[in-house]
């Protein structure tokens, strides 16, 4: 799986979350996944029986978001092109079938790096004094940066065999995905890593106050040394607040609500969105009413059940594996609710993270299954409690 791991770094390091016509780097990592995934084989994966049944309806959503959408285009004639970038990142979200039980060693790391990549990417300007807002692509938007961010953090605490080296690279990557994500003002992004921070701290070290004490004491010197800017921070995102409020989000998804008819305006369709100021766009910032507004009533319905079935099982995540599952549920949070994240390759990668198999994890999910089978489904509730891992390799 090195070509997966390719296209992840080759996107990180030369694409863009969201970019705006398919160059080289888009090509490669194109190539890359396909090498990785391969067409007959992702045909299979697709196919196959066996799967659990969250991944079930997520195969039915992308079969029903690829067809009728498409007929409701077509029909209404919309622009070819504008069809082809809506399609294009949908078929990203089966990844999480064609990847479904591989054993992929480290990905978590490589997800972290490819975070780590756009956020550097993003600040790089700002330590050279290079800054120009348009060629940063809103980099610090991916769904990747605030997995990296906590991701970093946990290597930082972890309570493993990670060495020094490991840990000052996990705080390095958390500082710099931070400080990305403030410089570009996302408080939701910004206030969440921090409360992911927070509960990880908490449940790593829940009897153990020295440990919590030198973490807030670290924290507190590297405050410290860098309080001008913290302060900058804060009130840039203070005024922000003041003067932007929520965005016009609420005005977005009454808007979306008045628009959209009952079978949807179909791929490649344009609205006017009071969230940019009116302009046209195809998109909403948020996984429910975009697909109220490109497939209808039932879009949005079962946009509503694809969100709840992958919040389900990051909640088992967050029992059984609680580093991983907060930091896939935080940008989950974030890009189904007030972003447009949903739309990318990133959100995809974040969601085969808990469809695979990683080196230094068990499948969560198919311990689960045989736990509840060998308990023919009566105690749900014992088998999150009694995973594969214990309580010290848990966290």
């Amino acid at each position: 799986m090195l070509f997966f791991y390719a296209s992840i770094l080759i996107y990180s390091i030369a694409s863009s979350p969201t970019p705006d016509y398919a160059g080289a780097a888009e090509f490669a990592v194109a190539v890359c996944i396909l090498t990785a995934v391969g067409l007959i084989r992702s045909w299979n994966a697709v196919a196959r029986s066996d799967l659990p049944s969250f991944l079930s309806l997520h195969r039915f959503f992308l079969l029903y978001m690829t067809t009728l959408p498409l007929i409701t285009a077509l029909l209404a004639a919309n622009p070819t092109p504008d069809i082809l970038r809506d399609i294009i990142p949908l078929t990203f979200m089966a990844l999480p079938l064609c990847l479904y039980g591989k054993k992929l060693p480290h990905l978590n790391s490589i997800v972290m790096i490819g975070g780590a990549g756009f956020a550097l990417r993003y600040i790089a300007p700002f330590v050279w004094g290079d800054y120009n807002n348009d060629s940063l692509l809103y980099l610090a938007n991916s769904p990747l940066v605030p997995f990296a961010c906590i991701t970093g953090f946990h290597y930082f605490t972890s309570s493993g065999h990670n060495s020094l080296a490991i840990r000052l690279c996990g705080l390095a990557i958390c500082a710099v995905c931070f400080m990305a994500m403030a410089a570009m003002l996302q408080r939701a992004p910004v206030a969440l890593c921090l409360a992911g921070c927070l509960l990880l701290t908490v449940l790593r070290f829940p009897s153990r106050p020295i440990m919590i004490s030198a973490l807030i004491l670290i924290i507190a010197i590297i405050t410290l040394q860098f309080l001008p800017l913290f302060i900058d921070i804060a009130l840039s995102l203070s005024e922000k607040t003041i003067s932007v409020g929520w965005n016009n989000r609420f005005e977005e998804w009454q808007a979306v609500l008045h628009y959209s008819t009952f079978w949807g305006h179909g791929w490649g369709a344009s609205w006017q969105s009071p969230a940019v100021a009116d302009i046209w766009v195809r998109y909403t910032h948020n996984m429910v009413t975009y697909y109220w507004l490109k497939a209808g009533i039932i879009g949005a319905m079962m946009a509503c059940a694809f969100i709840y079935v992958w919040g389900r099982q990051i909640i088992l995540y967050l029992w059984q594996n609680p580093a991983l599952g907060i930091a896939v549920a935080v940008p989950f949070i974030i890009h189904v609710t007030l972003y447009t994240g949903f739309k990318t390759l990133d959100f995809a990668v974040i969601l085969t993270l808990l469809t695979v198999r990683d080196a230094s994890q068990s499948k969560i999910h198919s311990d689960y299954q045989s736990c509840v089978s060998a308990d023919h489904g009566g105690n749900r509730t014992h088998c999150m409690r009694s995973g594969p891992l214990s309580s010290e390799k848990r966290i």
